[in-house]
């Protein structure tokens, strides 16, 4: 939770200057918002945000801010589960149960978890820079659980660490840090933030070396990359920051890393572009919300994914098993493909160009990627990692 504070302290500093892109009336619009928010007036700070989305699908600011709304109404909500008590009496003990979750699921921490998720959902579908709710759903969905088990004596030495990072004494805090990590090698996030700690100080050289510690402990995870991404910049080792952002992106394509590979190949002369298009609809394995009415070309994609046969692929994953209609692993792709061949031949060229180089599956779980692919992209990336490096390599080019 620590970090997802530290997420909305930076927005609310970096929307400052994000602002430049609203025109004034949009901006007072976000300011009242953001006031009503602070009152916990939530309907009707979000008939504002919505409003503003609506018109403004691009404004990368608007989401950002919608997204902090959605998980400070969620956290209100979740901070006051204990006036909703649920009790169910009589009846068979089955149906007590059923009846028992069926209310827990109108929880209103439950429902705006929900809303939530669903607004980061739908800003990583419609704009390509919504940073901050690319982080929530990482967070959320895909990040693990870590340190479960860590020693009482080492947690006690991460909390004073804490204490003095948090006012600027990051010499002491690295002490208390190490002292935890050797209480228990296995303290993930000690190790992160000793290596925070010392890239705070500006002694990069040894911020990375702890990155890279973290790194070992967690190798799936994004964020020690991200931290070490940020200190071999700022050594000006530009090269390995590239490769460290490319595997990162090889485990979950997040919208900062995607934003730091861009800024990274410009210092190298180059410019890295994923290539990607706003979109109407969502991703084909999302099934908790109807399918809308599709525009154009789009109506062909939803017909492919209505007609095809459910027995034959996950409908959690959307990994296609063996079957007599297509070759692709992918709901999304096979998708996309239908797409393509019924779609006017002046629409969507530069999938059609990944397709022709045998990189359409490339193209739409990776440069496209929305977190309702992840299980796609995951088995893309596991399988078949050395093509999907040669796709991300093109798009430096």
């Amino acid at each position: 939770m620590k970090y997802i504070i530290q997420i909305i302290f930076l927005l609310l500093v970096t929307c400052q200057f994000a602002k430049a892109e609203l025109d004034p009336k949009t901006v007072k619009q976000l300011e009242k918002a953001k006031t009503l928010t602070a009152k916990n007036k939530f309907e009707p700070a979000e008939k504002i945000y919505r409003s503003i989305i609506d018109k403004h699908p691009y404004y990368a600011t608007a989401w950002n801010e919608y997204a902090t709304f959605g998980i400070t109404r969620y956290n209100y909500h979740q901070n006051n589960d204990r006036f909703f008590n649920i009790s169910v009496k009589g009846g068979s003990d089955s149906l007590t149960k059923v009846l028992a979750e069926l209310l827990a699921g109108i929880k209103p921490s439950v429902v705006y978890y929900d809303k939530f998720i669903n607004i980061c959902r739908e800003a990583t579908l419609k704009n390509e820079y919504a940073y901050y709710p690319s982080i929530f759903l990482r967070n959320y969905l895909f990040d693990k659980k870590i340190d479960k088990n860590i020693k009482d004596t080492a947690k006690y030495h991460y909390r004073i660490a804490e204490k003095h990072f948090g006012n600027g004494n990051y010499t002491v805090a690295a002490t208390q840090y190490q002292i935890a990590i050797n209480l228990d090698t296995n303290f993930y996030q000690a190790k992160l933030y000793l290596g925070d700690s010392y890239y705070m100080l500006k002694e990069y050289v040894t911020a990375a070396k702890y990155f890279r510690n973290a790194i070992i402990t967690q190798p799936t995870l994004v964020e020690p990359r991200k931290f070490l991404v940020d200190a071999l910049s700022n050594m000006d080792a530009y090269d390995e920051a590239i490769e460290e952002c490319i595997q990162s992106l090889l485990i979950y394509p997040d919208v900062a890393m995607f934003i730091k590979l861009n800024e990274l190949t410009s210092n190298k002369g180059n410019k890295f572009n994923r290539k990607w298009i706003f979109r109407e609809i969502f991703p084909t394995t999302n099934n908790k919300q109807p399918l809308p009415n599709a525009k154009g070309s789009w109506q062909h994609y939803l017909d492919a994914k209505t007609s095809f046969d459910t027995s034959y692929y996950n409908l959690k994953t959307g990994l296609i098993k063996d079957n007599p209609t297509t070759k692709h692993k992918y709901i999304e792709v096979y998708c996309w493909e239908q797409m393509l061949k019924n779609a006017p031949e002046n629409e969507f060229k530069y999938a059609r160009e990944m397709q022709a180089k045998g990189y359409l599956d490339c193209y739409v779980l990776f440069s496209l990627f929305h977190n309702d692919c992840l299980a796609q992209y995951t088995e893309l990336s596991k399988t078949d990692r050395s093509r999907l490096r040669t796709y991300i390599d093109l798009l430096s080019l």
